[in-house]
């Protein structure tokens, strides 16, 4: 419940750590439907996968989300990882074959569908912190953005890293991490003894 004490939030997920983000915005999303207002000015959900069929999971949850975001509070952002690299062939004519089925199927694209920008390849870390820090300091005011993640120690690594090289005194990154991998060895530990 930390996340309350942030008025913007980026929820960072890496495989099965959108678990526990997914109570978190499912229970954001109850408060607004009832018409309660949340603290939240805006909430920015990156999820990096390794397969496109898994992102399911989370797609009923970001389809009522695009429904109640009138305000453009909630952004949701989706990288498959998977073994194609951002510059092989492979990729750019997956690519394409996306921005086809956006053009061809009447402004429905497959990203579209599970309501959340979809691309392959890793995050830009670097460019996605920057542009953010852009956006607010827009806004003129002084800032603390909370930055929760759940993922393995290399995300957690560079979340930390571009939090220090991008927080300032008009906007400071909390990072605030979660190893669910921990949680699922210590939790396996306790049942195995």
């Amino acid at each position: 419940e930390h996340y309350n004490n942030y008025e913007n939030v980026i929820f960072i997920a890496g495989g099965v750590g959108a678990t526990p983000f997914s109570s978190i915005l499912i229970g954001l999303l109850y408060k607004m439907k009832r018409g309660e207002d949340i603290k939240q000015k805006s909430v920015t959900f990156y999820w990096i996968q390794r397969e496109y069929e898994k992102t399911d999971f989370l797609s009923n949850v970001l389809v009522q989300w695009a429904v109640v975001n009138r305000q453009g509070t909630f952004e949701s952002n989706i990288f498959i990882s998977c073994g194609q690299q951002r510059y092989d062939f492979r990729s750019l004519f997956l690519a394409e074959g996306i921005e086809s089925a956006k053009q061809g199927s009447k402004g429905k694209s497959i990203s579209s569908m599970c309501c959340a920008n979809v691309y392959w390849g890793r995050p830009e870390w670097d460019s996605l912190f920057l542009n953010k820090t852009l956006k607010l300091r827009q806004k003129d005011i002084q800032t603390v953005v909370g930055v929760f993640i759940c993922g393995n120690d290399s995300l957690v690594n560079d979340i930390y890293e571009v939090c220090e090289n991008y927080s300032s005194a008009a906007v400071k990154y909390d990072l605030n991490t979660e190893h669910f991998w921990d949680i699922i060895a210590v939790s396996y530990t306790h049942l195995a003894g």
